[in-house]
């Protein structure tokens, strides 16, 4: 999760039993409700008369409908009722399970407006802007699976949750315990809970963040006919006083009233019925709100699987232990590891792309088994306290899978599962890698010295004429003359443009294959023939409206295939090109990661899996090795796009231009190795790109940035797709001078801040009761710690929120992938010695290894704001 904001945002909540019998009491009416609407749509077999319901999402046998009201125009003001019953959901009153007269799910009239009560709570929030839905259909499994994947009692059993079913939540707080389970019901659950909705990518500038304020409920009952049934409900909630908006912060607050009933049908089906009322609130196309809500209610589909899930983990840590030494003990005797599956005795493979065909263990009994007798299952392996979540795939046996699936969750839930197995011994906040692949997923890379020299011989070309380009494109006063070129991203400076190729330029095979680099002479990164280079550029149009042909005599046109667009960003940044290499430059994997969790560019797995280059004194941000990377799928386009991904030589460093002016390049450029297979089996497809970065400083405190290429996801993409997903990597790169200054921030705290005295004497003397910097004093009650007054992490001068800056870092990455973040306060004078700091000292010093590593939380002070 990302965290929207601080650990101490919001004040504890604490409600008097009257507020609590009311929340209690609305809850239960909702759930009412609900159950009743679900036993007249299921009397209606299952079925909609009205024509204004349409299908707008499906999967795994779920079905989310959608009723296309017709404009409401009522004057009525939202006003939550007052409802006077008990909340007693275990066993509903006989007259009101019995008799839903007033709930209809269908009209039969011509003129009928559908509706579910005309006194329910649901109803009664139902906005005219809002919209109403309905999910239907069946899971595999069984209803206290279903009930044990629901329930999430606990923030870090929320966030568990969370990461299993990917309902895509930016931040997430329970506020208040109203109802616990019990041993007659281990699933019953009423709490306040407060969550930020994550903002896909793609609609960043048109869409407003969301967060809500709900009421959630979970547990067992029984409808009219005694049959039990299983509920969820999200019931958004009013608290003005104790729980405000955040509108101060960029945040809309929305409304919600979603209700799940769950009841058994046959031996391993769940039936699940969800009503839902929405209403985002702002200016929201209808389109975007009813996608992302039927997002959100189909991820209802993995909720039994995130049960084994948590049956899984429990036979991890109540039978792996055990099973772990006796296996290794056993196997330290023979000294031999088994080279036949320990379930089916067929024998491994010699060569395989990944371990599991040649021979896993089973993380539950240790045998060692083929991919056939075995499940890859991607788990949660630790949550913290603050959001940080760590993910693997982990690779069970046929038979051990069986077990968990038949394990009895009531003996789990009774024992306090979700306290022990979903509770995090690490701290932070935290960004989690999806890890795509097993670790040892690809073979140990080596390269030749004559392929070595031909890939840097490549780069070498393609770095000289993007140079060339970029000097073309200045000369021309940074304008497009081609009206094919047109702007379709602006972002903190940057312009990206995209050009429409038309119908009779030149057509290419789709086999074309790239050149061998004649254009280098050789492969020093000196560019002494960029001359030549130069003239292969015109951005004029000429008396036909088309591009000089000499544009097509480059690398990266000889690699694009025809109807793939040529895309260039150009703009400015604050800050000096130094900075702006060092924030780029990456030579590892933990600093890759790192890079990557504040750029936010959206990887879901990545490996660095040769290096050629390394820095020099002369070039201390000199990199050039091959990498591979995934790219993540937003919930968007699941089931429309598939996953991607590159296999590429990334290269940066520092040149100069053709009339001596010194300039960062940052290269990514697709290759084809044989040791690196593309992976079909696996449903990824893998893309092609050629992106090149050209950085010069444009004055004092600014740097121009160009880069040029393009990006061919292949497959059966959309255009409009592809271009959008590029122009949000490419934007990326508005971020790399701040991610130099958190690097020298970082770089600050752990040799300057851990030396302080004030760091160790703090202890000894009262807090100040005045802002250390400015002298003002602190108030008294604040929605952040900020304005109560926070220590700087550096010199930890205790200031107020005028005198300080939040910076989101990250703090720790494992080389498992593990990212954790924190949001730290420095004071404006810490901040302005980091900016100043040489980044060509901490290059040299080896920063990239000292504080881009796993160690980073042990040797560093993170102090919560108070």
């Amino acid at each position: 999760m990302k965290f929207t904001l601080p650990e101490n945002a919001f004040p504890e909540l604490i409600l008097s039993k009257e507020h609590q019998e009311a929340l209690i009491e609305e809850a239960e009416a909702v759930v009412r409700d609900t159950l009743a609407a679900n036993e007249t749509f299921r009397a209606n077999g299952s079925k909609f008369t009205d024509p204004r319901w349409k299908l707008v999402r499906a999967k795994d046998g779920l079905n989310v409908y959608h009723h296309q009201r017709a404009t409401l125009r009522s004057s009525r003001k939202f006003r939550r009722p007052r409802l006077k019953s008990s909340f007693s959901p275990v066993i509903l009153s006989e007259s009101i399970a019995t008799d839903p007269g007033p709930i209809s799910i269908d009209s039969t009239g011509t003129n009928d407006e559908t509706s579910i009560s005309s006194s329910a709570s649901g109803e009664e929030m139902r906005r005219p802007a809002g919209f109403q839905m309905i999910l239907h259909g069946t899971v595999d499994g069984k209803l206290d699976d279903a009930m044990f994947g629901t329930f999430a009692a606990t923030n870090q059993a929320w966030m568990w949750r969370s990461s299993h079913i990917n309902d895509r939540l930016d931040d997430a707080r329970v506020l208040a315990s109203i109802r616990g389970p019990t041993k007659e019901d281990p699933f019953r659950f009423l709490g306040v809970k407060w969550f930020v909705k994550e903002r896909p990518a793609v609609l960043t500038g048109l869409v407003q963040q969301r967060d809500y304020l709900i009421l959630e409920a979970t547990g067992l009952t029984r409808d009219s006919k005694g049959e039990k049934v299983g509920y969820y409900l999200m019931h958004s909630i009013k608290l003005p006083r104790m729980v405000p908006e955040l509108t101060e912060l960029g945040l809309l607050r929305g409304d919600l009233s979603l209700c799940f009933i769950d009841r058994q049908r046959g031996r391993n089906k769940v039936e699940k019925y969800c009503r839902s009322f929405s209403d985002p609130r702002g200016k929201i196309i209808d389109r975007v709100a009813i996608a992302v809500t039927a997002e959100s209610l189909i991820c209802a589909a993995s909720i039994v699987d995130y049960a084994y899930i948590k049956k899984l983990t429990w036979l991890m840590k109540h039978k792996g232990d055990q099973s772990a030494s006796s296996e290794n003990q056993a196997r330290q005797n023979s000294r031999l590891r088994p080279k036949h599956c320990e379930s089916c005795n067929k024998s491994f493979t010699k060569f395989s792309l990944s371990s599991a065909t040649s021979g896993a263990d089973c993380q539950i009994c240790r045998r060692v088994i083929c991919g056939k007798c075995s499940v890859v299952k991607k788990m949660t392996v630790d949550v913290s306290d603050r959001g940080s979540v760590k993910q693997c795939a982990l690779r069970f046996c046929l038979d051990c899978l069986r077990e968990a699936r038949d394990q009895n969750v009531w003996e789990m839930a009774l024992t306090g599962l979700d306290t022990a197995s979903e509770t995090s011994s690490a701290s932070g906040s935290a960004r989690t890698m999806k890890f795509t692949l097993p670790e040892d997923a690809f073979p140990a890379l080596s390269l030749s010295k004559e392929r070595q020299a031909e890939l840097i011989q490549e780069a070498d070309t393609v770095v000289r004429e993007t140079i060339a380009a970029n000097e073309e494109f200045i000369a021309e006063g940074a304008t497009f003359r081609d009206p094919k070129w047109r702007l379709i991203r602006a972002k903190e400076g940057l312009n990206v443009y995209r050009q429409r190729r038309s119908a009779g330029s030149s057509q290419m095979s789709n086999d074309t294959r790239r050149p061998s680099s004649p254009h280098s002479q050789s492969s020093s990164w000196s560019y002494k023939n960029r001359s030549r280079a130069g003239s292969n550029f015109h951005w004029e149009t000429n008396t036909t409206g088309e591009r000089s042909e000499s544009t097509e005599n480059t690398i990266q046109d000889s690699m694009r295939r025809p109807g793939v667009s040529s895309m260039i960003l150009h703009g400015t940044v604050d800050g000096n090109l130094d900075d702006c290499m060092f924030g780029t430059f990456a030579s590892t994997d933990q600093a890759w990661m790192w890079r990557s969790s504040h750029l936010n560019d959206r990887l879901d797995d990545m490996r660095i899996l040769a290096t050629i280059r390394k820095p020099t004194a002369k070039d201390p941000f000199r990199f050039l090795g091959i990498k591979w990377f995934a790219k993540e799928n937003s919930t968007v386009f699941s089931g429309i796009v598939q996953q991607r991904d590159f296999l590429i030589m990334e290269a940066t460093g520092l040149t100069r231009d053709s009339k001596g002016d010194r300039v960062g390049y940052y290269l990514m450029h697709s290759v084809s190795l044989p040791g690196v297979p593309e992976l079909s089996d696996m449903g990824i497809i893998r893309g092609e790109l050629s992106l090149c970065f050209i950085d010069r400083q444009s004055g004092p405190g600014k740097v121009e940035l160009f880069c040029r290429g393009f990006s061919d996801p292949r497959g059966g993409m959309l255009d409009r797709v592809s271009v959008a997903m590029t122009s949000e990597a490419l934007m990326s790169a508005a971020r790399v001078v701040d991610y130099a200054y958190i690097k020298k921030l970082t770089w600050l705290m752990k040799n300057k801040g851990t030396t302080n005295p004030r760091a160790s004497d703090r202890g000894d003397f009262p807090r100040p009761t005045r802002c250390e910097t400015c002298d003002k004093s602190f108030t008294k009650f604040s929605l952040t710690g900020v304005g109560a007054g926070a220590a700087c992490q550096i010199c930890n001068l205790v200031v107020c929120s005028k005198c300080c800056v939040v910076k989101k870092m990250t703090v720790d990455v494992s080389s498992t992938g593990s990212v954790k973040q924190c949001a730290l306060q420095f004071c404006l004078s810490c901040l302005l010695e980091a900016k100043e700091k040489s980044v060509w000292e901490l290059a040299l010093n080896g920063v990239e290894t000292t504080s881009e590593c796993s160690s980073t939380c042990s040797s560093a002070r993170f102090t919560p704001p108070i």
